[in-house]
């Protein structure tokens, strides 16, 4: 038996002796009758068969009631105050020690509640500065930052900054076309005027690609000059061949007008742009439409169908040089929406994805061919 059990024993037996002693159990010994009848206690009722005897070998003493507990207190009333006081100390402190909490750490209150492991509050995410990425190499060929660059590609129409003169590095990278409305000649004008009130639309084809189209004039208020297409073309795409054509955007219209050719990409190209004019099939020139090659590359961190949950990852990275942008797709679920660094070329998009990589951050490159509409730039 153990210490506990003992203890418990223990308890009960001061318990029953002292309820006993007050005349609140009945006595079930042979010592315990002979007492309770010395002090002239009765018992109303029927004596268990083993104690029968007893009352019959001891005189019958007068037919008198009388409580145990209250004899008891005329005769030593603080006698029966005592004893409960010490047997219900006893009993305390028995089963205070038998249930006994194990101690707590030091500055906290005990209680009786159990103890629960808390986590520690989450630190902070770390924020992460990535570096400069777009710097002008000495052996640049054009852009306001190159110092190399000759004076006629010192600024470039396009707005790029520097122009790198690897081929190698023009030849990895793929671009979006950017155009500009369409500014009809006198011929031109009688083409917009025949077509309507549906008007003109400017489609492009490069190699094998699928033709993408947008409004060939610029909205009534002027409010949208350039239209980016979603066409993503690389260098030898391009040399395949590039056609602009003028379609009336009627279903099942012909072309008006055509420009087509090979394009090699060059600094110059890559500065200045091209000017198309296409032509109507009697060779009428139709008018000018300018057309600027944009980088396509981008560094996605990351996507998730809340644009908060992607705002809120942006803010943990110190941005140099490259932009950060939310982009809605055409993907669904949690993929429905990106975070994206750029658009920069391919080589500067490597080193960027390199650079999140380092820091212990998932990166990964995209032309955001299933990215859909205008981006919302984030700070």
């Amino acid at each position: 038996m153990t210490r506990k059990n003992d203890d418990e024993a223990l308890v009960e037996e001061l318990l029953a002796d002292a309820f006993a002693k007050r005349g609140e159990l009945l006595p079930t010994s042979d010592a315990e009758v002979e007492r309770a009848e010395a002090e002239g206690d009765e018992f109303e009722g029927e004596l268990p068969e083993s104690l029968r005897q007893l009352r019959a070998q001891a005189p019958a003493p007068a037919p008198k009631v009388v409580a145990l507990a209250d004899q008891r207190r005329r005769r030593h009333p603080w006698l029966s105050h005592t004893l409960a006081a010490a047997v219900g100390a006893a009993a305390a402190a028995a089963l205070l020690w038998s249930r006994k909490e194990p101690p707590v750490p030091g500055g906290q209150v005990p209680t009786s509640e159990p103890a629960v492991s808390r986590a520690d509050a989450a630190p902070p995410a770390e924020t992460l500065t990535l570096p400069s990425v777009l710097t002008c190499a000495k052996s640049c060929c054009g852009g306001e930052q190159c110092g190399a660059a000759k004076s006629e590609l010192s600024s470039c129409s396009s707005g790029r900054k520097c122009i790198t003169c690897s081929n190698e590095e023009l030849g990895t990278s793929r671009y979006r076309l950017r155009l500009s409305s369409f500014a009809p000649t006198a011929a031109g004008a009688k083409v917009v005027t025949a077509a309507g009130a549906g008007g003109l639309e400017l489609c492009v084809r490069v190699g094998s690609s699928e033709r993408a189209c947008a409004a060939a004039q610029a909205n009534s208020d002027g409010a949208e000059q350039w239209t980016v297409l979603p066409l993503v073309a690389s260098a030898q795409d391009f040399v395949a061949g590039f056609v602009l054509e003028v379609r009336p955007k009627a279903a099942g219209a012909s072309p008006v007008g055509e420009w087509r050719s090979p394009v090699l990409i060059n600094p110059t190209l890559l500065c200045k742009g091209l000017s198309l004019r296409p032509k109507s099939a009697q060779g009428d020139e139709l008018g000018v439409v300018s057309v600027f090659l944009d980088d396509a590359h981008f560094v996605e961190l990351r996507r998730d169908a809340s644009p908060a949950a992607l705002s809120a990852h942006r803010r943990r990275f110190v941005l140099t040089d490259v932009p950060a942008k939310l982009f809605e797709t055409r993907s669904s679920g949690d993929r429905r929406f990106a975070l994206a660094l750029g658009p920069v070329d391919k080589p500067t998009a490597e080193r960027l994805r390199w650079a999140v990589l380092e820091r212990g951050e998932d990166a990964k490159l995209s032309v955001g061919e299933d990215y859909a509409g205008e981006p919302k730039p984030l700070p």
